[in-house]
């Protein structure tokens, strides 16, 4: 082994688990060194629950990502002043008035080291203590992120927000977010908007997904003044028409959440939709309000010259019957390539109980390209109690239409293209940002 040269040990140490890498500063001055070679530990992740976690803290030069649990006891110190610098950060927090504050340390002590890209805080659905204006206030002026993902904004941050100043009062200095992700309603409104403004250079994917009614027309503004915006998951917004030019710029993935306290700003998104031709990926979250949800499907057939290639329907609290009418409109659509359905409880158990609806089946057989998606990782076949199209058996004969509809099932989307076009333009699920394609 003395005649290895460093890289090709470094390389070998890359593959090694945790406890066995930290295990080798036992053997020789040489590999005590090479164990804590960046590149032995760069592409490593972390989590609360993890027994070696303070240790990598302690002697670890970097981290790919370092999942964490707040408020920390016992631990605060270590990951305060640590010199191990992590890519990804991602912050649980269950009592914000203690966590909030933690995170804020924690967030500006890793933006201090100059590797911190990706950022995101979790807060708990029983938080209700007030949160400390200095975490948005740190998260609003820390430079260099990358994607910025905030779930379950805390419910008192309106009282917070009028008593202190928790944005920054000068401008980002150097624009770099591309992934943003934030719960969008009236507390998080001004947050939201200072995002949008702040990084709009640089922003790629913006996901602010409610099932609230946000009337303010300003966000719609923001997001068309997005240049290079390439994926967009919101609920219907006044103006949204105007995100229509920036389809042709390059807009290709749009996820629309749908409730019926959204029917006034309905006709703004079939605009949008019978304008965006080019638009390559749709998806359309259905809360409440079947008939505007039926609408915008009209909307986005009825020009005829659609490009769009993938269609999501999730409606988990849609009637099936207004569903199924959705699906019988995508046979307007020439380029439809897949078809991804998550259907209410009522609905089939099974992906074969999907082949059995005739609206589906009617759209497979006129578009014989059409490959199907089932979310929720339905099974292909009903195994324990058999729904009533699994008892009927048609899926044992093998020339029956069942079994010829069901080589067109995918588990992946990007099986559905073809592999062997370098130049295709595809939407890949690994390549969005992974809640854009979960159901809200």
């Amino acid at each position: 082994m003395s005649h290895l040269p460093d890289d090709a040990l470094v390389e070998v140490m890359q593959y090694l688990d945790v406890p066995d890498l930290l295990s080798c500063r036992l053997v020789c001055k040489r590999l005590a060194a090479l164990a804590l070679h960046r590149d032995a530990w760069r592409h490593r992740q972390l989590a609360c629950s993890d027994r070696y976690l303070c240790v990598a803290l302690r002697l670890a030069p970097c981290l790919d990502k370092a999942e964490l649990q707040l408020p920390l006891r016992g631990r605060l110190m270590i990951a305060t002043t640590t010199t191990c610098a992590v890519a990804e950060l991602k912050l649980t927090t269950g009592c914000a008035k203690r966590g909030a504050m933690q995170a804020a340390l924690l967030t500006r002590h890793q933006a201090s080291l100059g590797r911190l890209k990706r950022l995101s805080l979790v807060f708990g659905d029983e938080d209700t203590s007030p949160c400390p204006w200095l975490l948005f206030w740190t998260v609003a002026s820390t430079s260099g992120l990358e994607s910025l993902v905030i779930l379950g904004f805390p419910s008192r941050f309106d009282r917070i927000s009028k008593k202190r100043k928790y944005l920054p009062d000068r401008p980002v200095s150097s624009p770099s977010l591309k992934i943003f992700r934030c719960d969008f309603h009236r507390k998080s409104a001004s947050f939201v908007h200072f995002i949008l403004a702040e990084h709009a250079e640089t922003l790629r994917d913006v996901s602010i997904p409610t099932m609230t009614s946000p009337s303010d027309p300003v966000t719609a503004s923001l997001l068309a003044s997005i240049p290079n915006l390439s994926g967009l998951a919101c609920p219907l917004l006044p103006g949204l028409d105007a995100l229509a030019g920036r389809v042709k710029e390059g807009l290709c993935y749009a996820q629309l959440v749908v409730s019926s306290a959204m029917r006034p700003f309905a006709p703004a998104a079939a605009d949008f939709l019978r304008r965006a031709n080019d638009l390559w990926a749709f998806t359309l979250s259905i809360d409440s309000g079947d008939d505007v949800a039926l609408e915008l499907v009209e909307a986005l057939v009825s020009s005829g010259g659609s490009e769009v290639r993938e269609v999501g329907l999730q409606g988990s609290l849609c009637a099936l019957g207004v569903l199924q009418q959705m699906i019988g409109k995508l046979t307007l659509l020439p380029s439809l390539r897949v078809l991804k359905l998550q259907g209410p409880p009522a609905g089939p158990r099974c992906v074969h109980g999907w082949l059995h609806c005739d609206a589906v089946k009617r759209l497979m057989y006129e578009n014989r390209r059409v490959r199907l998606f089932a979310y929720d990782h339905l099974p292909r076949h009903c195994q324990d109690a058999l729904c009533p199209d699994c008892m009927t058996g048609c899926r044992r004969t093998v020339l029956s239409q069942c079994s010829q509809l069901m080589n067109r099932v995918v588990d992946n989307v990007a099986d559905c293209y073809n592999s062997a076009s370098g130049k295709r333009r595809m939407i890949r699920e690994e390549d969005m940002i992974d809640i854009y394609m979960a159901p809200f």
